[in-house]
């Protein structure tokens, strides 16, 4: 379930800090801050530039290859920590890992951050939908994993066309926060519907996703699809739509419609898929990263139920270069019906999916 906070109703920062575990209200600030600055930064070099230039190559980046339009939240990251008033470890796609502020070494930080200063670059560079600012917060530890993650945030950045965005948050064994953003008049507002996950008992005329990004493996991704969907709802009779697909280039935007209700389903099994396309000698190309899921704990918060692709918890370490997969389901009725499906198709898919053959 979501709180949704009204307007002008928002607790204090200083009473969220004296919840156990939570970061200090001057972590939050500064987050939430940074958040800002960069959807206002994002959404002036969108008015200014043209589209082939924002989605043009910028560098390649720590985890990722960088585009002009992560040129500035990039810049923003590092020098919104260069003034943090406490040594803090960084993890961010783009820039990699550092200790911040400067002269600050690891081992005198209590908190470690992982950032994804833009999520959906390629949907906003073209003006197609939303992308996300996030950042997610865990304590300091020899090696922090994502299940370490104890608050987060994630900040819609809408298309130019969209004149309000969403700003979501979650602490641990806290329930979701939800608040909207009126852009033009810059103040808050209060959200209509909030964050609620599909309460339908199946998958059947919903939309149930498997996320396939990239030329290389579709094949792949499509046998591994169907043999899910044959196995929890049976054959497609003729002129069925028996369940919906989409593609959101953002792992953030889809946890947010998992979160919110449109998605039933939806499982990104790239590196599975990776490893089936490597007996034909294929690639699957780029996977997510531990910043792509670094805000996971508002959809579980929320009540998405979400899971690594072998059913267990979501547990990759906080760096930039480890390839991740995920899998979320909107309640347990949906869970039931579709994970044993699934974990059975992965563990039988060297044998039902052929070995891909290339036409000469």
């Amino acid at each position: 379930m979501t709180s949704i906070i009204p307007a002008g109703q928002e607790p204090a920062e200083t009473d969220r800090a004296d919840q156990v575990g939570s970061p200090p209200a001057w972590l939050r600030s500064l987050l939430t801050a940074m958040h800002e600055e960069i959807r206002d930064a994002v959404r002036e070099d969108l008015g200014l530039q043209e589209k082939a230039f924002l989605s043009a190559e910028a560098h390649q980046g720590a985890g990722d290859v960088s585009f002009q339009i992560d040129v500035r939240p990039e810049e923003i990251v590092g020098q919104t920590f260069g003034r943090a008033p406490e040594a803090v470890v960084v993890i961010c796609e783009g820039l990699g890992r550092a200790t911040f502020p400067a002269g600050a070494g690891e081992g005198e930080a209590a908190w470690w951050v992982i950032i994804d200063p833009l999520d959906g670059s390629r949907e906003i560079s073209y003006g197609k939908r939303s992308a996300w600012v996030l950042s997610g917060v865990a304590p300091a530890s020899p090696a922090p994993t994502l299940a370490d993650i104890v608050w987060a945030i994630q900040t819609e950045v809408p298309v130019l066309a969209q004149t309000t965005g969403v700003v979501l948050s979650a602490g641990s064994g806290q329930p979701a926060v939800a608040k909207s953003y009126d852009l033009t008049v810059r103040s808050a507002a209060p959200v209509t519907h909030g964050l609620h996950p599909s309460a339908a008992a199946s998958v059947r005329g919903g939309y149930a996703v498997f996320t396939d990004y990239f030329a290389g493996s579709h094949a792949v991704t499509a046998q591994l699809a169907d043999l899910v969907f044959d196995h929890a709802l049976g054959p497609v009779k003729p002129g069925e739509a028996l369940a919906f697909n989409d593609q959101y280039l953002s792992t953030a935007g889809c946890m947010y419609l998992m979160a919110c209700g449109t998605y039933r389903f939806c499982a990104d099994l790239r590196p599975v898929v990776g490893r089936l396309a490597a007996r034909s000698g294929r690639n699957v190309g780029l996977c997510a990263h531990p910043y792509d899921l670094c805000t996971y704990l508002i959809a579980r918060q929320a009540g998405v139920l979400l899971t690594d692709p072998a059913g267990g918890p979501l547990s990759y370490p906080l760096a930039t270069d480890v390839d991740c997969g995920w899998v979320g389901y909107a309640n347990q009725s949906i869970r039931n019906e579709m994970e044993t499906p699934l974990l059975r198709a992965i563990a039988n898919a060297d044998r039902e999916i052929p070995v891909y053959r290339r036409i000469t």
